[in-house]
């Protein structure tokens, strides 16, 4: 059963299957995708990540 569920879990994975929302790893990536920038906490796409000076915007 165990054997199983990594299974499942690692077909997952592999298929790009996630519940997580995407967030763009860069500005540069954020850009080509067409972002309307600057990124706000609300924006699709945001990562926290791109915040340095963590006041909600990212990508100015």
């Amino acid at each position: 059963m165990t054997r199983l569920i990594v299974a499942a879990a690692l077909l997952a994975v592999l298929a790009g299957c996630s519940d997580e929302p995407h967030r763009f790893a860069s500005c540069t990536e954020a850009q080509e995708a067409g972002a309307p920038l600057p990124l706000t906490a609300d924006s699709p796409g945001w990562n926290p990540k791109l915040d340095r000076d963590g006041n909600g915007v990212a990508c100015s």
